[in-house]
């Protein structure tokens, strides 16, 4: 057969306009993250000589999204899925 004939031409994209999450410093007070990360996850610790020092790095939304399902037990996204939305797609 001739390429592309049963099926298009293979497309690859990136979508830049992510939605902004919650910063590791609120997630560690939630406790959803180790009291650790507000340290380790921290821009421009090395100019401050201080605990939490510098700014806490803000995840995107599917990011923080992740980390709160995960760390809830949930192994996957289908085991969230309330029953009402069995028939929908995922």
């Amino acid at each position: 057969m001739w390429a592309g004939f049963l099926w298009p031409a293979q497309l690859i994209q990136l979508n830049l306009s992510f939605t902004l999450g919650e910063p590791i410093d609120a997630l560690a007070e939630a406790g959803v993250l180790h009291q650790e990360c507000r340290r380790i996850f921290h821009r421009d610790k090395e100019k401050h000589n201080a605990v939490n020092a510098g700014t806490s790095l803000r995840l995107q939304r599917h990011h923080s999204e992740a980390i709160r399902i995960a760390t809830a037990g949930y192994h996957h996204l289908r085991d969230r899925v309330r029953p009402s939305d069995q028939e929908r797609p995922i």
